[in-house]
């Protein structure tokens, strides 16, 4: 499947989403646009996430660990 390419609204947007720890939904809008796998839109959103936002990804890093 090809993917389309991410304009800067939707990363914006997707940024909006990763500001507030909602993961989940910054995948999903990236995979809506891209028509990538679940695998590779978690590992593209998980890398901004922790990159742009490194002290949430952090909070948001030791959540999940808790498991």
């Amino acid at each position: 499947m090809n993917k389309k390419p991410i304009s800067a609204d939707l990363w914006e947007r997707i940024d909006v989403h990763l500001s507030r720890s909602e993961m989940l939904r910054a995948i999903v809008l990236y995979r809506e646009t891209t028509g990538c796998s679940i695998a590779e839109g978690k590992d593209v959103i998980g890398n901004r996430f922790r990159e742009r936002f490194p002290q949430l990804w952090a909070v948001y890093r030791n959540l999940d660990d808790d498991d």
